[in-house]
């Protein structure tokens, strides 16, 4: 009794080429970054920058922390990790906040 909603063999063909498809329209669900668009992000992206001079031997504040490009530095999502942490070396301001001087 349901043969009347039921696909041919050409309909079913169609349909699964269509999902094929849609499936290479919505790409892989791992994205992969090729060099130039690397290079482009490293520019457009931000790092965690003096937003002060710091003097060696401060403890970082939330204050002295501010965003900038490039992204060359310290992810600004990690920035609650540099809060309490004591300065080894002087930043100027508007320097990035290498890793190596905390």
């Amino acid at each position: 009794p349901d043969h009347k909603s039921s696909m041919t063999i050409e309909e079913f063909e169609k349909l699964v080429k269509k999902i094929r498809s849609v499936e290479r329209v919505l790409g892989k669900d791992r994205k992969i970054i090729s060099k130039n668009e690397f290079r482009v992000s490293r520019a457009l992206r931000k790092s965690c920058v003096a937003s002060r001079d710091l003097s060696k031997g401060e403890i970082i504040k939330l204050d002295d922390i501010v965003f900038k490009r490039p992204g060359t530095g310290i992810n600004p999502l990690l920035f609650k990790k540099l809060i309490g942490k004591k300065i080894k070396y002087s930043i100027k301001k508007d320097r990035l906040i290498p890793k190596s001087f905390i």
